[in-house]
């Protein structure tokens, strides 16, 4: 399951690829392994983040203070 706001578009980034491709790269790649990357439900709840939080939170920041600071 992901969760969360971002500023990145479902157009520019496959989400559940994503998710599979590093549960794969971790090793859950089999039912044996409890999970399987392959066939396991992905469920996304993504929307795009605020403007004004955008603005406040990446605006004349160096990349190393990046984010809430939460």
């Amino acid at each position: 399951m992901l969760l969360g706001e971002t500023g990145v578009s479902k157009e520019q980034v496959n989400f559940e690829q994503v998710a599979r491709d590093v549960c794969n790269q971790v090793g859950y790649n089999k039912l044996e392994a409890g999970l399987d990357c392959n066939t396991m439900n992905v469920i996304l709840n993504i929307q795009a983040q605020s403007g004004e939080i955008a603005n406040a939170v990446h605006t004349n920041k160096d990349e190393k203070d990046f984010g809430a600071g939460d």
